[in-house]
C-alpha cells in the first residue's frame, strides 16, 4: 500500500489524519469550527499565494461574499469606492475573526484528543 506524504495534504486534512491516529472522530466538514477554519485557510492562501487577476465591479473577489457577514469592515475604508476584498475586508474586524476561528478550531481539536494545550494553562 502506497503512503501519501502528509506534507502533500491540505492543512485541515492533516488534522483529520491526526484525529484518526488518536482514535477520535474526524471533524464534521459542514459545520463550525471546521467551516470557519476552512475559510480562514482560504483567506490565508489568497493573501500568501496571491496571483493577479482582473476583477470588475460586477465580479467581486470570490472570498468577499463568504467573509463579509462575519465581521465589520475596515473603518478606514468605509465610504471609499474600494472593493471589499482586500481593502475593506482586512482590518481589526478580520483579525479578530481570524483569531477566534483559529482558536475555536484548536480548542475543538485538542478536546477531541483529550489534551489540554499549553495556551490554556496560562
Amino acid at each position: 500500500m502506497a503512503h501519501e506524504r502528509s506534507s502533500n495534504k491540505p492543512t485541515l486534512e492533516k488534522y483529520d489524519s491526526a484525529l484518526t491516529c488518536c482514535g477520535a472522530a474526524p471533524f464534521d466538514k459542514g459545520v463550525s469550527p471546521y467551516q470557519e477554519a476552512a475559510l480562514l485557510v482560504k483567506l490565508r492562501n489568497a493573501l500568501v499565494h496571491y496571483t493577479p487577476e482582473s476583477l470588475s465591479a460586477d465580479a467581486p473577489h470570490r472570498l468577499g461574499d463568504a467573509l463579509q457577514p462575519r465581521f465589520p469592515e475596515n473603518r478606514l475604508m468605509q465610504g471609499s469606492g474600494n472593493p471589499y476584498f482586500p481593502d475593506k475586508c482586512l482590518g481589526a474586524g478580520c483579525a479578530h475573526w481570524a483569531f477566534g476561528a483559529a482558536l475555536s478550531f484548536a480548542d475543538a481539536f485538542f478536546a477531541r484528543i483529550g489534551v489540554r494545550p499549553n495556551y490554556q494553562n496560562t
